[in-house]
This record gives C-alpha cells, structure tokens and sequence, in this order.
C-alpha cells in the first residue's frame, strides 16, 4: 500500500506508472461538491474494513491507470470538510489520517492522503441522506454489505474485543524466569487488533534472510536510542532463534546471569514481547535498596515500540493496537533523582508488587509518538515514586 510522504515521492510514483487501484487504494481527481457529501462518506466507511488509502488529486488515463496529476485548489482547507462529513455522515465515526500536500509545481494547489485504518469497529454505517447502509469495497469499487457480511463484521468485532488486562497477565505468566529479590522485570506485550498468522511472511521479502531483516530493523531503531551512553548501545548482537510461533532475539548484557538478558519475539502475526530482567536492581548491597533504572526502561521501550511500528508500516496495517506494560517484583523499588534535584525527601518506595498499564493506540501514533506512549505507560508508577514530581525523569520529544 502507498502512502507518499511529500510532493516528490507521490508524483514520481504516478508519473511512473507504478500505482494501482486495489481494495486498499484508491485514487480520485477531486472532491466531490457538497452536494455530494454522501460519496465521501461511503468511500471512508466502506474502506474501514480492511483499511486502506484515499489520494484526491490523482486523475485516470484512458487505460484507468492512477497516470495523471490533478493536483487541487484550495486542498488545505478540505481537510476540516471530510473530518466535518465523518462525524455527521459515518456512525461510529471512524478514526482517520488526512495529510494535505502541497504540489511541487504549484504550492497553491497540491493532493489530499486520507489513510484510513483498518477498524476493530466496522462495519460503520452511512446515514447521509438516510442511506442507513453499510459497504464494504473491492478493487473495482464500493458496494453495499450483504446482510450475511454485516454479521460477519459484527463477530469479528467480538473477536477483536481483547481484554488488554487479561493479555497483559497471560504476558507476565510466560515470563521465562522467576523474579528474583535483587531484580525487578519488565514485561511488554505489543498486540496488532486484526492481523492473519502469516503477517511476518508479508512483511519480509520472499528472498530475504530472516536474520537479516530483522538485524537491519534492530540496528535502525538502536541508533535512535534516547540515551546514547545509558541506553540500549550496551547490549551487544542478538542470539538469533526461530520459535514455534515466531523469532526470538536475545541481546546480551555485561554480565552473564540470566536475569540480565534482553528476550525479543516477533509472533508470526506481527504479535511483539519484550523481557527485560533489569527494571531495577540493588546497586548497594549494603543497603539492599532496589533502585528503578528509569533510563534504561524508558530507552528499552521506545525502541521496542519504535520496532514494532516499523514492522507494521512494511506490512501496510493501519489498524489499532494494544500495548501492555509490567513491571514485576518493584515492591521496595525507589528512583533517585539526577544530580541538581533537590526533591528526593518527596521520594518513596513503591508499595505493590506489581506494576501494569494498558493502552490502545492506533498504528499512526505508535509511529509518530513512541516516546509519549511510552511516558503514558510509565507516568503512574513514576508519580508514585515521586509524590508526583517525575517530569524530570522523561526526555524531551525530538
């Protein structure tokens, strides 16, 4: 599935004659007058059933190919209109991306994306102009749903409903080790709402090593880490395994104990864990204190988030995800603050075992904030470290 990110690579793929309407894209020459709305309306909500993308701006040649630029007037402020036709005309209203471009030729005019993913809540209903109906879309265009594929939909949207607590403890009882008293463990669990078993097949090449792909996946999101001389640059190459349900990665650390070990899987359908077995460790053994290592798990999940949105956006998914958070073994734990906080009387130790928190963003958000996902997962077990004072502990975004 294409989705340009600026003026050149969306015109060049058209010019070039690479692109292809399918069930997942679609091109228009313009928008439709608001006389109108309700085609709009039915294009969004029939594509959020499998997900898809929208490009207004792009015309048909004789051949119906998508050969032809038609860059539009007045397109930045289209964008308010079709977020307008979605919530009037679409129930459920459905969640959106639209990214106005402007043409390189002329910045006055220029094309409109709509990336619409695919929704655990299809099918959506269009009652525009009392239609009432829902649709659903085929390579060749928009049709109604049978009243057989509306209960189809609506099962799968049983299916889909996960309960993200439950997923985070079937998490946390596969921990491939038992906590230990000088050491806190952190489990994450990134889930993808929809995806079939064979989604990693899609996303490798056919010709790819498996090793390889995922060496390079690695080495780009590594060399994003938010802490260059506290981060994961520690960790040296992975042991790579290939599992029954998937591939397994273990980074190693300075030390040798097994606790200390990185344990990355990739399921077979996009489904991604994360072990860490050094959340917090005794760093006086005279004191025997548990201390949060906050820098190293803000770093570790960033990344991990970081990787597994790259891994959706190569297998062209849209939809929405779960992410789950733990850390097991903290009662005890305290944070210090960095050198210049004169706060640390505020501190305290955290008075649970456990620590868990769920989210369910979209695959759009997952790629463009890791890092807020990652505070929003966190900020809780921050404040009660902190009495509430743990800004100071989160990075800035870039």
């Amino acid at each position: 599935m294409f989705i340009p990110k600026n003026a050149e690579e969306l015109e060049q793929a058209v010019l070039s004659g690479n692109l292809e309407e399918t069930t997942v894209f679609d091109v228009k020459r313009d928008l439709p007058s608001s006389k109108k709305n309700l085609d709009i309306a039915i294009d969004i909500a029939a594509m959020t059933v499998d997900g898809g993308v929208i490009i207004y701006g792009i015309d048909e040649d004789q051949d119906g190919c998508p050969t032809i630029l038609s860059p539009l007037d007045n397109f930045r402020n289209q964008k308010e209109r079709i977020d307008q036709i979605i919530r009037t005309c679409i129930v459920e209203p459905p969640t959106i991306h639209i990214e106005p471009i402007p043409s390189s030729m002329d910045s006055s005019k220029g094309y409109l994306v709509v990336v619409v993913p695919q929704s655990e809540r299809a099918p959506h209903m269009v009652i525009a102009k009392n239609e009432y109906c829902y649709y659903g879309r085929t390579s060749s265009g928009n049709f109604k749903l049978t009243e057989g594929q509306v209960a189809q939909l609506y099962q799968r949207r049983m299916q889909w409903e996960v309960d993200r607590n439950s997923l985070l403890e079937q998490e946390i009882a596969k921990s491939p080790y038992k906590n230990v008293d000088k050491s806190s463990y952190l489990h994450v669990v990134v889930k993808p709402i929809g995806t079939h078993n064979d989604f990693m097949k899609n996303v490798m090449s056919e010709n790819e090593p498996y090793r390889a792909f995922f060496y390079q996946e690695f080495t780009k999101v590594f060399q994003a880490s938010l802490y260059p001389n506290q981060g994961l640059l520690f960790y040296n190459d992975p042991e790579f395994t290939i599992e029954p349900s998937g591939y397994k990665f273990r980074f190693g650390y300075y030390s040798q104990d097994i606790e200390s070990q990185l344990d990355i899987l990739i399921d077979d359908n996009g489904m991604g864990h994360l072990f860490w077995g050094r959340a917090a460790t005794v760093i006086d053994n005279t004191s025997n204190q548990l201390q949060w290592h906050h820098h190293y798990t803000v770093d570790i999940v960033v990344c991990f988030l970081s990787l597994m949105a790259d891994i959706y956006t190569k297998g062209f998914y849209f939809g929405n995800v779960d992410i789950g958070l733990a850390i097991t073994g903290v009662k005890g734990v305290r944070s210090y603050p960095s050198a210049g906080h004169q706060i640390r009387a505020k501190f305290r130790t955290y008075p649970e075992d456990i620590y868990k928190c769920t989210v369910r963003k979209s695959r759009m958000e997952l790629q463009e904030n890791p890092l807020t996902i990652t505070i929003d997962l966190l900020k809780r077990f921050a404040d009660v470290l902190t009495n509430g004072v743990s800004q100071w502990m989160w990075p800035k975004s870039n």
